[in-house]
């Protein structure tokens, strides 16, 4: 079993599958909003993890760092008790940082649904956080977020690890 809650023989297809999303397995990418390298990390987020600015393209560096970094959204996330679930927050929070992440989950406890659930849950209020009655709520920190990309980021990575786990059992 690794750190980051998975099971070791699921967590490699999805580490993958972040990769695929995030890169397309190329390690010189750096996309619009900034992210570089193989595991997509943004600037703020490889130095949090003890990376220079250079050393996102590096592939090696670049995985270990995104290894460290679902160890601490494992964390962040652990109340969570429901793996798939807790997958799901996880990978909101790679793609959209945890602020976002946190802020949704505040406003569904607010709005009494289940801070720990994505679909109808957090993932809904992640989506009205585009609105300023809901990012601009004492309970967000976070401020404005378009959600569009996240969600389809979550449901990518999922379904491309469910692929990559198939193709490995041939």
């Amino acid at each position: 079993k690794s750190g980051t809650g998975f099971p070791t023989t699921i967590y490699w297809h999805m580490l993958a599958a972040i990769s695929y999303h995030e890169s397309r397995f190329q390690n010189n990418l750096t996309s619009w909003a900034g992210a570089a390298g193989i595991m997509g990390l943004m600037p703020r987020t490889a130095r949090s993890l003890g990376l220079a600015n250079e050393d996102r393209m590096n592939p090696d560096l670049s995985i270990g760092a995104a290894i460290e970094l679902l160890d601490r959204l494992n964390k962040i996330f652990a109340k969570a008790d429901n793996a798939t679930e807790r997958q799901k927050l996880i990978l909101a929070a790679y793609n959209a940082g945890n602020g976002h992440v946190n802020d949704a989950q505040n406003l569904a406890r607010k709005y009494g649904a289940n801070p720990y659930i994505w679909e109808g849950n957090v993932k809904k209020y992640l989506e009205l956080k585009s609105y300023p009655e809901f990012y601009n709520d004492p309970v967000c920190k976070s401020g404005y977020f378009r959600s569009g990309e996240t969600i389809k980021y979550v449901d990518a990575v999922l379904n491309t690890t469910e692929r990559f786990k198939r193709i490995s059992k041939k």
